[in-house]
């Protein structure tokens, strides 16, 4: 966060954030980059429990092949 010209912080916590956000921009607002976060994020997270599934039915696989 940056200081403002004063040298003070724009916000003092967590809720001062939110409402002055709701307040100058509306609630809706709360969510700008939602829609780009999870258009990116949601590939990785395929891909990460695809991998996940197949490498862990290839180790029980493997263990039942080793005893």
């Amino acid at each position: 966060m940056k200081k403002g010209p004063d040298g003070q912080y724009p916000y003092k916590h967590i809720f001062d954030a939110l409402i002055k956000t709701v307040q100058r921009e509306g609630f809706t607002h709360l969510w700008v980059g939602y829609l780009t976060f999870y258009i990116r994020i949601a590939p990785h997270v395929a891909i990460t429990l695809l991998a996940q599934d197949f490498l862990t039915e290839h180790v029980k696989q493997w263990r039942k092949g080793a005893h």
